[in-house]
């Protein structure tokens, strides 16, 4: 993750100052988009794309003291140049890929939520976004069965989420579980003979998905909560972030969620070129008026390669000397078009208090909008938030003022 990579080059110079001959591999967007970065800060060698073919290869060349520049989709030092060896073709056929092993995992048994993809990429082109300039406009997913397999999988060894719905929790990180309707209804419909009574599956889609009546009725069967990026409650933001698609499908889609009962997780983001100190308030309130049950709020954020990155780059509007571990959506790292960083800060706060105030949640659950486990985790929510604030203040008077 990008909040992280600062912490990663750390580690690389503490291993580097144990041992000087360790040989330090690093991948991802980070590597990817700016692979001179990454061997500046004591990566030996950059993988470039996807990893999983490539890491074989390069420890093979490593371990025979081979050619690196015969293994594609790298970048190293080579004297005093970076080498770039050429781009490694996609992987074509996600069934190839194996299956996560969470027991490799240190304390894997803590792992409250298990994240998987059965796909990868998106055939969108959102300005903010950095996974069509990972993949290009590409979509693949494994085959209707290994998708299955792979729920299935997932499954084994893994905890309750005891405290509040006392189910194995899996969330489907594909960023768009149905991008390929055709292909999301076979899965669906080859769950349908699976028995996940023990299971709570989350996953994220599109609005205009919602659209789609018999992916709707499936959905319900399985999922009772989805995760959807709205980004905006205005056609005019949504249109400044090429984001293809307006508020009447926005609440077409919570209505058909709602319909069918499935639970609604929205997704904004704070700061666009046309937002002001009361932006971040009233997309709370959309959020409410609506019926959705949580509100995700998220910063603007300058990740890498993004065409948005760019523009704020070229605008000279990118805050210096911020630490990367704060690049997580959380924080304000760019000057904002119509208010002061703090402002965006603070109301970005706001807005989440104002959603999950303790108060709201007990007269929402009395009133029968939401149910036990949605009135839990706002209420638990609510005292994340009151922990963030500080945080919050902060970075505020140390970054922002």
């Amino acid at each position: 993750m990008t909040c992280t990579e600062g912490r990663g080059y750390e580690i690389i110079r503490q291993a580097k100052r144990v041992n000087t001959k360790v040989v330090c591999i690093a991948g991802g967007f980070g590597p990817s988009s700016q692979p001179e970065k990454a061997i500046e800060n004591g990566v030996d060698v950059a993988i470039i794309g996807e990893g999983i073919v490539t890491i074989k290869e390069l420890m093979t060349a490593l371990e025979n003291g081979s050619d690196l520049s015969l293994v594609k989709g790298i970048a190293y030092l080579s004297g005093n140049k970076i080498v770039k060896t050429p781009s490694r073709a996609l992987i074509e056929n996600l069934d190839e890929m194996p299956f996560a092993n969470w027991q490799l995992v240190e304390h894997y048994k803590r792992i409250q939520v298990r994240n998987l993809t059965t796909t990868r990429g998106c055939p969108y082109d959102c300005d903010f976004c950095s996974v069509t300039c990972f993949y290009g406009r590409t979509y693949q997913h494994r085959s209707a069965e290994n998708a299955v397999k792979y729920i299935q999988h997932a499954t084994i060894g893994h905890r309750r989420d005891v405290p509040i719905i006392g189910k194995k929790i899996l969330f489907i990180g594909d960023d768009n579980f149905a991008a390929n309707p055709n292909w999301t209804i076979e899965v669906l419909e080859r769950l349908d003979y699976v028995d996940l009574s023990d299971v709570s599956l989350y996953a994220q889609l599109r609005a205009e998905s919602c659209r789609n009546s018999k992916l709707m009725a499936l959905l319900a069967k399985k999922f009772k909560l989805l995760f959807f990026g709205f980004e905006a409650c205005d056609n005019e933001s949504l249109q400044s972030i090429n984001k293809k698609q307006t508020v009447d499908d926005i609440i077409f889609a919570i209505e058909e969620c709602k319909r069918f009962g499935i639970g609604v997780a929205g997704m904004f983001i704070l700061g666009l070129d046309d937002h002001n100190p009361e932006s971040a308030m009233q997309m709370a309130k959309f959020a409410l008026k609506h019926g959705v049950r949580f509100f995700v709020s998220f910063i603007r954020c300058p990740l890498p390669n993004t065409r948005d990155t760019e523009f704020l780059d070229k605008s000279k509007r990118l805050l210096k000397n911020i630490p990367d571990y704060y690049r997580d959506a959380q924080y304000v790292m760019f000057k904002p078009a119509n208010m002061t960083p703090a402002q965006l800060q603070m109301s970005h706060i706001e807005a989440i208090r104002y959603f999950y105030d303790p108060w709201r949640t007990l007269r929402d659950r009395i009133a029968g909008r939401i149910d036990n486990n949605t009135a839990l985790y706002r209420l638990a929510g609510n005292i994340y938030l009151n922990k963030q604030a500080k945080v919050v203040d902060k970075y505020i008077n140390q970054y922002l003022l």
